[in-house]
């Protein structure tokens, strides 16, 4: 269940974008948006990694052709 942490910090990030490209604040909309899809990347990941299917494994085995 460690995939639910990411959903929080993903709305708060959104949030923090919209309201720093409202008030064009460049530096936290940078850090809100790599925020976002760091976030995004890692939820993918352990979402995955709950259901059984590690990628990391599935990513080896293709790049060992």
């Amino acid at each position: 269940m460690t995939h639910l942490i990411f959903i929080p910090i993903i709305f708060v990030a959104v949030i923090i974008r919209l309201v720093s490209a409202r008030y064009e604040l460049k530096l936290f909309a940078f850090i809100s948006k790599v925020a976002i899809i760091v976030s995004a990347i890692l939820f993918i990941y352990f979402f995955l990694d709950y259901k059984g299917f590690n990628v990391i494994v599935y990513l080896r085995g293709l790049l060992q052709i």
